[in-house]
Order: structure tokens, then C-alpha cells, then sequence
């Protein structure tokens, strides 16, 4: 499996201290684990979800199909909607 294509995000990152990069194309750490959480429990954080992928379905049998292969629940979706699942 090959990496992804970094983060669109990674210039913004590595200003903030972000070092190396995970398989998903996002800073391997921030050098310091301590600072980060304390950072984050007295303010705010930045999630990058970026390395997550959209999967569109179409046809007559989507819902039906995407039921059967993700841990989410996808019926009752409206057209151009979304739900966070997890595909097996």
C-alpha cells in the first residue's frame, strides 16, 4: 500500500510544529505530547480529516448495497448526504 498525498493542511501543520508524516499524509507527531494535550484542554484544536475518503453510490440498489458493507446506518440518507461509517 502506497502513502497518500499529504494533507492539504501540512504547510499549516508543520508551522504549528508538525514533524514527518503517518502513512495517511498527516504529521507523525508535534514533538511534544504534553504541550499538545494541555494546548487542547485549555482551548482548541484543529481535526484535519483529510485523509478520509467519499464514497458516492448511485443506482437502484444503493442503499441496499451499502447497508450490506458498512457498520453505519445509510437508509433514510437523504441524496447528497453522508454519514461517518466504517466499510467491511
Amino acid at each position: 500500500m502506497s502513502a497518500r498525498r499529504p494533507s492539504p493542511l501540512l504547510d499549516t501543520h508543520r508551522a504549528a510544529g508538525g514533524r514527518g508524516l503517518d502513512d495517511a499524509g498527516l504529521p507523525a507527531d508535534f514533538g511534544d505530547p504534553d504541550a499538545e494535550y494541555r494546548a487542547l484542554t485549555a482551548g482548541a484544536g484543529l481535526v484535519d480529516l483529510s485523509a478520509r475518503d467519499l464514497l458516492r453510490a448511485s443506482g437502484t440498489d444503493h442503499l441496499s448495497v451499502l447497508h450490506a458493507i458498512s457498520t453505519g446506518v445509510v437508509d433514510g440518507l437523504s441524496p447528497g448526504s453522508g454519514a461517518l461509517t466504517v466499510l467491511t
